[in-house]
């Protein structure tokens, strides 16, 4: 942690935190970090491990989460490597959703997400594999080149203001909007194909983040910065 122009080495003081950071999530000025020992929320003054005494899952390796407050409920879904649960904030309740699967994992680098839109769909995965879960019916389904998108995985996923949900991977972006999808490549104006973040700066203008510069696309018109 940087605090006050210092590096404090968290590992040295929580040994918790000793092994391998896997995923590390801003939530409400919180840091929730996941590890093969669980979850931790870590901000500037303190250090809470009791989350992990409530999440009673088939494994205490947490590859991902992210926060969700659709429906009226304040949630932190949790992705394991064969498992999908959320724990509730406002009255600390962990619920097991979703079991008896498996997320293959990354060789090289693996950069895990869950992400939840507000139609009760969840998507998961890595730049190996992407899926998404239709919560309404706790059915699993795979997305990849057989469905129309660039790659079988993705890098990064982003949720706009109109539930569009865009897909970054190696290979370029890809937008889906209710099960439609619309791919974005270099001869399209991309930068580059590579994409590695998506943000939406302004309402219909979003940013896409390459290895080498990025991209900004509003009305439909791309503009590239190196």
């Amino acid at each position: 942690m940087f605090k006050d122009d210092k590096w404090l080495d968290l590992g040295k003081v929580y040994k918790q935190l000793l092994c391998k950071v896997i995923s590390v999530t801003l939530i409400e000025n919180k840091f929730y970090v996941t590890n093969d020992n669980g979850i931790f929320i870590i901000d500037e003054s303190s250090f809470d491990a009791s989350i992990n005494s409530i999440i009673k899952a088939p494994s205490k390796q947490i590859l991902a989460c992210g926060f969700d407050n659709s429906f009226g409920i304040n949630k932190i879904w949790l992705l394991g490597r064969d498992w999908i649960g959320y724990y509730d904030l406002d009255i600390r309740k962990f619920v097991l959703v979703k079991e008896n699967f498996y997320l293959k994992a990354f060789p090289s680098f693996e950069k895990n997400f869950i992400v939840a839109d507000k139609i009760n769909r969840l998507f998961f995965g890595n730049a190996r594999e992407t899926f998404y879960l239709e919560i309404s019916t706790n059915k699993i389904f795979h997305l990849g080149m057989n469905n129309g998108f660039t790659s079988e995985g993705c890098s990064n996923i982003f949720i706009d203001r109109e539930s569009n949900v865009w897909f970054a991977s190696a290979r370029g972006v890809d937008k889906m909007t209710n099960i439609l999808f619309t791919n974005y490549y270099r001869k399209d104006g991309l930068a580059e194909n590579e994409v590695v973040s998506i943000e939406e700066i302004n309402p219909g203008e979003y940013f896409f983040g390459h290895n080498y510069g990025v991209t900004i696309l509003k009305n439909d018109k791309y503009c590239i910065c190196h």
